[in-house]
């Protein structure tokens, strides 16, 4: 009885907390609907931050536009890409203390996010309503009312926008509301089969996964009939969720690895070594 009244209070909190959203900031959430469609037909890529990337040649991307997310724009050739949009859809992500992996913490990143973000002028920057304190005229929020997974109904940017579990999902969803009709996922390496593990900015990564997320495997196939979805992968693998190119055949060239820190500036590694989450060496 006491789980079931805990779990009850928690939905009456956030029941609470959504109406409160809604009522005060539903003005900020309105002004999505300018994106509704923007790019019906158009095919895209959607970058995510896996170790893969560190084998890929940025400049040959830029034939359609990018949606790119977190870190990306720590990558030194993050400029070469046509990156018109960009999530960061963690809750609470811009204040002085986050919880990174279910620790409290304090937010290295906050000043380096900030600081990117304003670089990157040309760039619509999407994150969550609870980021509202944090203002710049390129940065647009979004929200999920009480739904946290995806149906035919919740992938409205302008008012719930359910695809906000992770930031594949959040690029996902956001490319299916513009109205792309066709999309490339790069260092998107969760979804490889086998899955790899990893960030393109780590010292190490690309390691084998044990499974791959069955979440994800739900959100994709949830998505199948509203956008077509291919993954990029390397040394010709494959992807057991999705359609799949590998990077070789895409673009008839090789792939060339490079280490992180031949990719990642040394003062953007420093600040994420001080957040002691990621595996950055000397």
């Amino acid at each position: 009885m006491h789980i079931q009244y805990s779990l009850l209070s928690k939905k009456i909190v956030r029941f609470t907390f959504d109406k409160v959203v809604f009522y005060f900031f539903n003005k900020f959430l309105k002004k999505n609907y300018h994106f509704k469609n923007i790019h019906l037909g158009e095919e895209c890529y959607i970058f995510g931050n896996g170790a893969s990337l560190r084998e890929m040649d940025f400049s040959k991307f830029n034939d359609k536009i990018t949606i790119g997310c977190n870190m990306l724009f720590l990558h030194k050739e993050f400029s070469n890409l046509n990156c018109k949009y960009y999530q960061i859809p963690a809750a609470r992500f811009f204040y002085k203390y986050f919880k990174f992996y279910n620790k409290w913490q304090y937010n290295y990143l906050n000043d380096l996010f900030r600081k990117k973000i304003l670089i990157n002028s040309s760039v619509l920057f999407f994150t969550s309503i609870s980021n509202i304190f944090f203002k710049v005229n390129n940065l647009y929020y979004e929200h999920n009312f009480m739904s946290c997974r995806p149906n035919s109904g919740n992938f409205d940017l302008d008012k719930n926008f359910c695809c906000m579990e992770g930031a594949m999902e959040a690029m996902i969803g956001q490319a299916v509301y513009m109205g792309f009709k066709k999309a490339t996922l790069v260092g998107c390496d969760y979804i490889f089969y086998p899955s790899k593990s990893g960030h393109f900015y780590e010292s190490k990564g690309g390691d084998i996964l044990v499974s791959q997320s069955e979440s994800k495997k739900r959100f994709l196939d949830s998505v199948k009939n509203k956008i077509d979805l291919e993954v990029m992968t390397l040394d010709r693998g494959k992807s057991d969720v999705c359609n799949y190119i590998s990077y070789s055949d895409y673009f008839n060239t090789r792939e060339v690895y490079r280490k992180n820190t031949e990719i990642v500036g040394s003062d953007d590694l420093t600040v994420l070594k001080q957040q002691k989450i990621y595996s950055i060496e000397e």
